[in-house]
This record gives structure tokens, C-alpha cells and sequence, in this order.
């Protein structure tokens, strides 16, 4: 089985958001730490996994090194693969971690909440001191990619970061870190604007990768990966059993469910024994009442996080779930090749011939709808506008309608990154959810050809026109920028640069690519 070891509780670091709670300085003994490692044999697995987690287990170096040599001998001896993963906040990373990780193998996984302004938020220097820690964890981050360990990243998205979601994962991606990894404050409040923020910013995530990928780049991010139809990295590829040893040998289902690891705390009722049981009772009781963690989209740990109960989501962790969904499913459409559409064309061919008729009457009902707003003095909204009139059936007797304004995605998506004056697919109308007696949709005020339509749009297809519209954008960015560059210098061969060899009639000026790099900045 998985095992991940908490080594010690120390953390030189005081994130806001933190599940640890009070870093009280607990390490873990030798008896502890062997015997930890030890039942990650006890299921005979083919692949063992030993994790290292805190605190900040760098902290606690020469115990991590010294149950990865036993874990190593054991693995040998049992025949089966080991795996080695370390997360780390890479302040205290230095030459001779770097070439130990190198060494050994570890896939490392670095916590930067992105760009400055983002990571300074939450994650600053305990112990009073409240200063930024970002540096510290950039010039770790740059040597573990500089020493090609292919770091990952894990972010930890708020309401207050949220805004930076984007800029913050190119900026990972442009660091050297192919994979980021993303998770929700599921402890904050999330409000309305906050989570239509939230998609705004994983459809521009999502248009980045498309963008990434198209250059040669295998960039990856998480939250989507699944919905893409691809198996990131490091990640776990069906069910597998996992627990977490805590320091003093207490077993938990996962790690931010370990808390403080008090008796008198809410984390005592989530323990599932110690380590100084049995093993084959403790194979049972993972087995039974772990969490077996897969690529699903689900996550008890977060359910536990938002809603205390680690087998109920809560109503972001829902959220967050559809989002991922909604947004991945068109990114991987996005990024299949031309050939693998043509058997959803004729599907989407053969369900429009089939809704022909039902949209007929659904143009009838939009005139009729228009008509009573106009009757009680409420215009239809028109293209372009940022509000949208959000809700309206037709329903069993009566025509039902709710007024309210809601912040459109689309016009969300094209204002925050200058594209308003782009002539796309999304320019079209006003995306605006609509909801009414339990049903729910997407709706568009204002047809393209009869601007006083009422024409309904599934989320999907909202998605995909706004994320077409931000990779043409960045598509007419790049080429704009490349056509700004200087025209090269045409080198004659009788010239003062024939002691260049006299080969290549061009030669690009060499501070071009600078050049470039700087259109290019957002």
C-alpha cells in the first residue's frame, strides 16, 4: 500500500490556510518511522509508494534519507517497484538535497500558491517575522528544474488568488514545471463572483494548455487532466490503498485529515489505528474503511475540509467538480486529432436534424417571450451587453420569468484579457444561467440574426466558443508579434561579415528573440 510519512510538524513557513493547525514541533522516532515503512509491504504490492509529507520534511532530512534506504532494500528483497515523493515548500532546499533527490529518484512536488502577488497572500515566514517567502521558494523551485528532477507544483487557490489563477499557471508552465497541480481553500467562502471568476480563469487556463500544446509543449494541470481523457504523472491509476502515519505512529486516511494529530482534537474520531497494530489488521481496516484515493474527481479529503465529513461534498467541492468537467471535456476536444471528430460531427449532424422542429417553436416562444417584456416595459437584452436578464420558461400554463442581472462568462473572459474587440464565436450574445423550477441552463439574449431571440446554450457550448475565442486571441497575439520583429540583415558575401564563412545570405539579428519575449509578455 501507499504510505506517506509525516516525519516532524515543524514548518518554518505560517500559511494562512494551513490544515496542520499549530506546528508543535512533533518528530517522528526510529521504532515509528521503521515500522512505518515496513507495512507499506505488508499488502505485497507490485508498486510501493513512500511519501513524505509535514511540517516541511526537509526539515527532518536525515530521517527522510534514512527510510528511503530502508525502503529501498525492502522493495529489492519483496521485488516490487518504490516509489519515492516528497511535498515541500523548497525554502530549505539546497546543493546537497538537490543531488540526493536527484539521485534517489524522488518526484518532488513544490507548494507555490504562482506569482508573487498570489503566493504572498497566504504564505509567508512563521514565527512572527510575516515576511515573503516567495523568493526563497522560486530559487528551490529553479534548482530542482535546473538539476532536471521535474518538479511538479501544487497551488492552493482562494477567493482572494482566484483572479491569478491564470497567470499564475502560465507562469509555472514557462518556469520549466510541465505538471501544476491546483486545490480550492475549501475553508473560505466562495461567493457568486468569486466562483464565475473561478471558471473564467480555468477556461483561460485551459486555453493556455491548448496554446502550450500546440508549440510542442507537454504542460499539464491537474484539475483537468482527468476530463481530458489523460493520466498525469505521479498520479494514482485506479483504487489503491493509502494511510498516513502521523509522528507518534497514529494512522489516518489522508494527509489533511491529520490536523494537529491531538487526542482532544476532531482528528482522534478520523484515525483508523497504529502502527503497532497487526499489520493484517491494518491491511483490513485501510482496506475497509480508507479512502483508496483514484482519478475520479472525487476527494474526501476536500468533502472533510469543506463540510466535516469526509463521505459528503460539500456545495464548492460539487462545483468545483462540474467545472473541471465542463471545461476539461472541451480542452480534450480541443486537443484530439482532426480525424477522431468526424464520428461526433455526424452525431452532432444527426441530433440537429432531429431538433429542427422543436427549435422552431423555441424561436415562437422567444418572439412571445420578447413581446411581454416589451408589454411591461423590460427590453431584451442585446449583444455585447456585461448583464444579462437571467431566467425564462415557458412553463406548463403560463409564461414565468425572473429579471436579475448576473455577470455574462464569456464577456467575463474577453474583459479580463482585452479581447472585447475580437471578432469570435463568443461575440455572438450574452451567455447568463437560468434557472426555474428546478431546471437549469445557459441562455443567450439576442439571436445573431433577430437580436430579440431567446436562444438556450448548454454550458458546453458557452465554454467552447469563450475558450475558441481566447486561443485565437492568443494565436492573432503571436503572430502579431512575430510580424513586428525586425526584417533580418541581408549579408552580402563581399561584405565585412564574409569572416563568418560566407554561408547564409540572412542573419537574424540576435537580439530578436528578446524582442519577441517582449511583445509577448501579457
Amino acid at each position: 500500500m501507499d504510505v506517506s510519512l509525516v516525519l516532524t510538524h515543524r514548518c518554518n513557513l505560517a500559511c494562512t490556510y494551513c490544515y496542520a493547525g499549530a506546528h508543535h514541533g512533533g518528530e517522528m522516532s526510529e521504532a515509528v518511522r521503521r515500522r512505518a515503512v515496513q507495512l507499506m509491504f505488508a499488502d505485497a504490492p507490485e508498486v510501493a509508494q513512500l511519501g513524505f509529507f509535514g511540517g516541511e520534511p526537509f526539515l527532518a532530512f536525515a530521517a527522510m534519507r534514512e527510510a528511503a534506504g530502508q525502503a529501498r532494500r525492502l522493495a529489492e528483497q519483496a521485488r516490487c517497484r518504490l516509489v519515492l515523493q516528497a511535498t515541500t515548500n523548497a525554502t530549505v532546499l539546497g546543493r546537497e538535497h538537490i543531488e540526493w533527490i536527484v539521485g534517489s529518484g524522488m518526484r518532488v512536488c513544490v507548494s507555490i500558491d504562482g506569482v508573487r502577488e498570489a503566493h504572498d497572500t497566504a504564505r509567508l515566514y512563521g514565527g512572527g517575522k510575516a515576511r515573503s517567502s516567495f523568493d526563497a521558494v522560486v530559487k528551490g523551485l529553479r534548482a530542482l528544474v535546473d538539476a532536471e528532477a521535474a518538479p511538479d507544483a501544487m497551488m492552493v487557490v482562494t477567493p482572494a488568488t482566484v483572479a491569478l489563477l491564470a497567470q499564475s499557471v502560465e507562469w509555472l508552465w514557462n518556469e520549466g514545471v510541465e505538471q501544476v497541480q491546483a486545490n480550492l481553500d475549501f475553508t473560505a467562502q466562495w461567493t457568486a463572483e468569486a466562483r464565475d471568476e473561478l471558471r473564467a480563469q480555468l477556461l483561460e487556463v485551459g486555453a493556455e494548455l491548448v496554446s502550450q500544446r500546440a508549440a510542442g509543449r507537454e504542460v499539464r494541470f491537474t484539475p483537468l487532466a482527468d476530463a481530458i481523457g489523460e493520466a498525469a504523472p505521479g498520479r494514482r491509476l485506479g483504487k489503491r490503498p493509502q494511510v498516513v502515519v502521523a509522528t507518534r505512529g497514529d494512522l489516518y486516511p489522508c494527509s489533511p485529515m491529520v490536523g494537529e494529530d491531538r487526542d482532544d482534537g476532531p482528528e482522534a474520531a478520523l484515525r483508523i489505528g497504529h502502527v503497532d497494530q497487526p499489520f493484517e489488521d491494518i491491511v483490513r481496516r485501510v482496506f475497509a474503511d480508507g479512502l483508496h484515493c483514484s482519478t475520479k474527481g472525487e476527494c474526501a479529503c476536500a468533502s472533510y475540509l469543506e463540510t466535516g465529513d469526509m463521505r459528503r461534498m460539500g456545495d464548492m467541492g460539487a462545483e468545483w467538480k462540474r467545472m473541471r468537467r465542463d471545461i476539461g471535456l472541451v480542452v480534450g476536444a480541443m486537443l484530439r486529432p482532426e480525424h477522431e471528430h468526424e464520428h461526433e460531427h455526424q452525431h452532432q449532424h444527426e441530433h440537429q436534424h432531429r431538433h429542427e422542429h422543436q427549435h422552431e417553436h423555441q424561436h415562437e416562444r422567444a418572439a412571445a417571450a420578447a413581446g411581454e417584456l416589451r408589454s411591461i416595459g423590460v427590453a431584451p437584452s442585446r449583444p455585447r451587453r456585461t448583464r444579462a436578464l437571467a431566467g425564462l420558461m415557458v412553463g406548463a400554463s403560463a409564461l414565468g420569468f425572473v429579471a436579475a442581472s448576473t455577470p455574462s462568462l464569456l464577456r467575463i473572459v474577453k474583459q479580463k484579457r482585452g479581447l472585447a474587440g475580437a471578432a469570435t464565436a463568443a461575440d455572438t450574445g450574452c451567455a447568463a444561467a437560468s434557472e426555474l423550477g428546478g431546471m437549469s441552463g445557459m441562455s443567450r439574449l439576442g439571436d445573431a440574426d433577430a437580436q430579440q431571440g431567446l436562444t438556450q446554450v448548454s454550458q458546453e457550448d458557452a465554454d467552447a466558443a469563450a475558450l475558441r475565442a481566447r486561443v485565437a486571441a492568443k494565436a492573432a497575439q503571436q503572430a502579431a508579434a512575430r510580424k513586428a520583429l525586425p526584417k533580418p540583415r541581408v549579408v552580402r558575401p563581399d561584405d565585412e561579415h564574409r569572416i563568418m564563412g560566407g554561408i547564409g545570405a540572412h542573419q537574424v539579428r540576435d537580439d530578436d528573440e528578446k524582442l519577441l519575449a517582449e511583445l509577448l509578455k501579457p
